[in-house]
């Protein structure tokens, strides 16, 4: 099973965000007030990403990897942009799984998956959310965690009281990944997307360690392989995109991992199409 992740940054390339956009429309008209942007935001982000071809070049890597399964993170579902690429990759017999709706809300930024074979795939219900930034499903007999984490605003310099709950909320996210990879060390559990992990030191690295002790025994697949943890995959100079399993997993099968583009220098400066690098992940039983 070949599995392949992005963060797909609302298929804007390399530079531009949709986060950067709303801030900068709040700035300039609403006193810096993000919600009052925001519905002005996506009208301008659509404008924006409609007159590009990001979607084509995402596209074209995704034949040359032929993957069973394609993960996406920051998935802009509403954009035209979007309607196209899902018709295209319906083309290519890949159905859309998501859970951009939670109580009737519809979300425009998710994660999402692309599944080759629809008959392989079994929604899971899960306590994760997060306003739609973490989704599992199962894919054969293996439970796959598609997580875009939150960042915990502790780890930024401007945080206040204002932002406590939002922080316990992030923790509290963490603690019950933590708890489910657990409970599920013995079975087949990915756990890969953006994980906003990034120096140590930070509230969010501290959430992101006891996942390696003992009790849980989660195994990082690209350190596994020689990888070096300095590895870039953003744009930001730092490995925030990560493949980890189960013990119950890596016991049972070999795998390779590869990130396109394959070298940091190259990543840094031909790669265009998000500000995030690709991970492919293929999976082969052995016993």
């Amino acid at each position: 099973m070949k599995i392949v992740s992005l963060n797909i940054n609302s298929f804007g390339g390399d530079v531009d965000t949709f986060e950067g956009m709303k801030q900068e429309l709040a700035n300039r008209y609403y006193d810096g007030n993000v919600r009052k942007a925001y519905k002005e935001a996506l009208s301008s982000w659509n404008d924006a990403i409609n007159s590009r071809s990001i979607y084509k070049s995402i596209l074209k890597e995704i034949d040359e990897v032929d993957a069973d399964i394609i993960l996406f993170q920051e998935y802009y579902i509403n954009s035209e942009a979007a309607k196209k690429f899902e018709e295209e990759m319906r083309k290519r017999n890949y159905a859309l799984k998501c859970n951009y709706i939670t109580d009737k809300r519809p979300r425009p930024l998710c994660t999402g998956a692309f599944c080759r074979d629809n008959n392989a795939y079994e929604e899971v219900k899960s306590q994760f959310d997060f306003d739609g930034r973490i989704f599992v499903f199962k894919y054969e007999d293996f439970y796959i965690i598609d997580a875009h984490m939150p960042f915990n605003p502790k780890d930024d310099d401007r945080y206040s009281d204002d932002q406590k709950k939002r922080a316990e909320e992030v923790e509290k996210q963490w603690e019950d990944i933590k708890e489910y990879l657990e409970d599920k060390k013995d079975e087949k559990v990915i756990f890969i997307g953006d994980l906003n992990v990034y120096q140590r030191g930070t509230h969010q690295y501290e959430s992101f360690v006891p996942l390696f002790k003992s009790d849980v025994d989660i195994r990082d697949l690209w350190l596994e392989q020689g990888g070096k943890d300095a590895a870039i995959t953003c744009k930001t100079d730092s490995r925030v995109d990560y493949a980890l399993v189960t013990s119950g997993l890596f016991e049972r099968y070999k795998y390779t991992m590869s990130m396109i583009p394959e070298s940091d220098e190259e990543f840094k400066e031909k790669w265009n199409i998000s500000d995030h690098r690709m991970l492919v992940v293929d999976i082969e039983e052995t016993i």
